[in-house]
C-alpha cells in the first residue's frame, strides 16, 4: 500500500510540474506509529494530548526544532472499498487542505504509516498517516 500512496503522490505532482517524493524512514517512522496509536487508542486526529504531528516527526530524528524545516501530514481512514489507496487518494485531492499538502512545492520527502484497522473498529479497513518533509 505504500508504494501506491507513494506513486500515486507522485503522478500528481508530476502533472503539476512538482518534483517526486522520496520515501524517508524516519517520518515513515512517524507516521507508523501515529497510525497504529489512533487505531489502538480509538481516536482520529493529528494531535494526542498535547502532541502534534511535528513533535513526532521530531522525536522520530527527521530534524531538531526551528531548524528550517518544512513538515505536513494528512491522515485518511476508510474501510471496504474507501481503504484502497485510489480511494484515499482521491479523497485527499477532494479536499483543498489536503490537496495543499500534497502539491506543496517545498516537500521532497514523505513517510507513509499504514495500519490495518480504523479507529473505532480495528478488524477492519486501514487507517494511513502521510508524513512530509523538506529539510533546509
Amino acid at each position: 500500500m505504500r508504494e501506491a500512496l507513494l506513486c500515486l503522490h507522485n503522478e500528481e505532482r508530476a502533472g503539476r510540474g512538482l518534483p517526486q517524493l522520496r520515501e524517508n524512514a524516519k517520518l515513515r517512522r512517524a507516521a507508523s506509529g501515529h497510525s497504529s496509536d489512533m487505531v489502538e487508542n480509538g481516536y482520529f486526529s493529528h494531535e494526542r494530548g498535547d502532541e502534534t504531528f511535528v513533535d513526532r516527526i521530531i522525536a522520530a530524528g527527521y530534524t531538531r526544532r526551528y531548524d528550517g524545516w518544512s513538515l505536513g501530514e494528512n491522515l485518511a481512514w476508510g474501510t471496504a472499498e474507501l481503504s484502497t489507496p485510489k480511494a484515499m487518494m482521491q479523497a485527499w485531492m477532494n479536499s483543498a487542505g489536503h490537496r495543499r499538502t500534497i502539491v506543496n512545492r517545498s516537500y521532497r520527502e514523505i513517510g507513509f504509516g499504514v495500519r490495518l484497522g480504523v479507529p473505532k473498529d480495528p478488524t477492519t479497513g486501514a487507517t494511513v498517516t502521510a508524513n512530509f518533509g523538506a529539510k533546509p
